[in-house]
């Protein structure tokens, strides 16, 4: 393995990082607070009978939300800021999983920037508020997908989308030719033997080799978890690292083929003195995605200011900044127009939202109970 990239790098922040899914977990943390989950196929079944929602949109103290690190413009706070009188504390967590283990211990923040690959979780924990989306002044802004996740699908909401976007594979085109666009190209090129990247995430991972083995990306089954880490260690003397510290890999030419998030990859095509030789595509075999969403926290002190900032983001000036900052779509009009925009020298970066994001096998499930046993059990021989 390379000396010059760990196997485990510690991102500084979401924008940094941007992953569009959960972290990887030592332990049974989340099924000790939580319990363990049903089944993997119903885990997003539609919430038909959700709470009535009691927090309408208006000012009802100082915002205290807990997030991600350079995840939204200052602008776009301090000028809530100024227009209602409040002010508004960021708390920030380095993985998914501390905003479920503040919550479940009661912690009062009043928004959250949580993860449509948690929400299971955290709707079956009671962590989350509901709302009435006919409230929101700028509701009509999501895109059609959003109007109604499958995820989030009832008449009351727990979220709305703040971020996403899928995981694929980069690579050098003049280092790499003859690639399939599937995630066997990962494993199917001898060339490029020590410039090979996975990330380190265990579901991302794990998830993209279920996928190459033609099984679902949230298998709870042991035989085909099993199979498909058995698939990576075939892949592990070509590994040059297990890494999600992606951008530099590619700038600097160590990374020939990256498993890697798309905002990763656009960050270093705009740094990379040889931009051309970068392309991104998604594997036809499955395009893993989470949404990093907005929510309301149970305890929160302040749920109406929550509420209205939540409407404040989706408002398409607001939205649009958002997108051009983060780099990624919104699942808004403004943030999707401003990803557009950025990436428009860029078609690989074009991908179709309706295809990608109304495919429920894309979808990644957080994994609990038994699951996430076994899935840290084989994560944690393939990374031995």
């Amino acid at each position: 393995m390379s000396n010059d990239l760990p196997f485990s790098t510690d991102p500084l922040s979401r924008r940094q990082l941007l992953k569009a899914g959960a972290g990887v977990v030592a332990g049974g943390t989340l099924a000790t607070l939580l319990g363990a989950s049903g089944p993997v196929a119903s885990a997003f079944a539609s919430t038909a009978k959700v709470p009535t929602p009691t927090v309408k949109p208006t000012i009802d103290g100082d915002l205290n939300w807990l997030t991600w690190a350079e995840y939204i413009p200052p602008k776009v706070v301090t000028s809530f800021e100024k227009k209602y009188g409040v002010k508004v504390t960021q708390s920030y967590m380095t993985d998914d999983e501390q905003y479920v283990q503040k919550l479940a211990a009661g912690e009062p923040f009043d928004l959250i920037t949580t993860n449509s690959a948690y929400l299971p979780q955290s709707v079956g924990g009671n962590l989350l508020q509901t709302f009435d989306p006919s409230d929101l002044k700028n509701f009509h802004q999501l895109i059609d997908f959003y109007q109604h996740p499958f995820y989030d699908d009832a008449q009351y909401r727990y979220t709305v989308p703040y971020g996403y976007g899928p995981t694929g594979i980069a690579y050098l085109s003049n280092k790499v030719s003859n690639v399939s666009h599937t995630w066997n190209d990962l494993f199917d090129h001898p060339e490029a033997k020590g410039h090979v990247y996975v990330l380190d995430q265990l579901e991302e991972t794990i998830g993209a080799a279920l996928l190459r083995d033609g099984y679902p990306l949230n298998s709870g089954s042991s035989a085909q978890v099993q199979k498909a880490v058995k698939s990576l260690m075939t892949l592990k003397p070509d590994l040059g690292g297990i890494t999600t510290n992606v951008t530099p890999l590619l700038t600097s030419g160590q990374g020939w083929l990256v498993h890697a998030w798309a905002t990763n990859v656009y960050e270093a095509i705009e740094a990379s003195k040889t931009p051309e030789d970068i392309k991104f595509y998604l594997p036809t075999d499955g395009a893993p995605v989470a949404a990093d969403t907005l929510s309301i926290g149970k305890n929160a002190k302040s749920p109406g200011t929550a509420l209205l900032f939540i409407d404040w983001v989706l408002q398409e000036d607001n939205n649009y900044a958002l997108g051009q900052y983060a780099a990624q779509k919104t699942g808004a009009k403004g943030g999707n127009a401003a990803f557009d925009d950025l990436v428009k020298k860029y078609p690989m970066f074009k991908f179709d939202d309706e295809k990608v994001l109304s495919d429920r096998g894309n979808w990644k499930i957080y994994p609990t109970g038994s699951r996430l046993s076994l899935y840290n059990q084989e994560w944690n021989a393939f990374e031995a």
